[in-house]
């Protein structure tokens, strides 16, 4: 993705906190299963003014902003991108995306699959706290998700995967929500502002923070063949949460990780 035309609204790195919890069992649906269509939905809602005043700055001393940062930087790539399917639960995906990418656990089982107890359920989030909550097409706050996080948590992906619409997590679901409770969530922007600096962003990314972003899409980025995408302004797609994980000042790109499953991009990164 094309740093010089993305457009940082609100950018938030998560410093997490995960808390362990004897682990039950529950199915866990494929990501096939999941959404095997080409279903593109998004579900960011921008945050206003003042809900982004409300999230504490992240802050860094003036000799840390004097550093020199590495010309590219990669944190390490996840085995697979969950699928959001049709639902608008693009934030709660990223978030969940964020915070694996955290855990020191292993991401993957001994047969080299997805370690799904890794990953926590954006499901869970989504359903308890998105807007109008008879409609699956609407989406979540990043202030609201993450504020959920700190105080109750989710559960895993094996104990919540995707649910269709109207689910609601169960008894036992609720009860292993506090092993991915987080400690605390910092927005990453300017004094004057709060549109983060592209400085400011590689600087968290390099210091081993992924850094959750909304931004608008236009139609070229839902193409499942996608590799490198600068913004086309002329065919508004939607409003959309991703996590940058790395970046390249050669190419003038971010890495990032989408929630639109494995088989868009290369395995769900561009």
């Amino acid at each position: 993705m094309k740093k010089t035309f993305l457009q940082l609204a609100g950018a938030i790195c998560a410093l997490l906190l995960i808390y362990s919890c004897q682990k039950d069992e529950f199915p866990l649906r494929s990501e096939t299963d999941a959404a095997s269509n080409e279903e593109r939905a998004t579900g960011y809602i921008p945050s206003t003014p003042n809900q982004l005043a409300e999230i504490k700055e992240l802050k860094m001393s003036s000799q840390t902003r004097k550093e020199a940062l590495p010309a590219q930087f990669l944190l390490p790539e996840l085995p697979t991108a969950l699928n959001q399917g049709s639902k608008g639960s693009c934030v709660p995906y990223s978030i969940a995306h964020a915070i694996t990418i955290l855990k020191t656990e292993s991401k993957t089982l001994a047969d080299g699959k997805p370690n799904y107890d890794v990953y926590p359920s954006g499901d869970y989030i989504y359903e308890k706290y998105k807007v109008d909550g008879n409609n699956c097409g609407n989406g979540v706050y990043f202030w609201e998700a993450l504020d959920a996080l700190k105080t109750e948590g989710t559960p895993s992906y094996t104990d919540m995967g995707f649910v269709n619409c109207g689910i609601l997590p169960n008894s036992s679901q609720q009860k292993n929500a506090p092993k991915n409770r987080i400690f605390d969530y910092f927005a990453v922007r300017t004094s004057e502002g709060f549109v983060a600096t592209l400085e400011d962003i590689k600087r968290q990314i390099a210091n081993g923070n992924p850094v959750l972003i909304g931004m608008s899409i236009d139609r070229d980025f839902t193409s499942s063949s996608i590799r490198l995408w600068d913004i086309n302004n002329s065919s508004f797609y939607g409003n959309h949460a991703v996590v940058l994980t790395g970046y390249d000042d050669e190419k003038q790109a971010f890495r990032l990780v989408n929630s639109w499953g494995p088989n868009w991009g290369e395995k769900g990164y561009i």
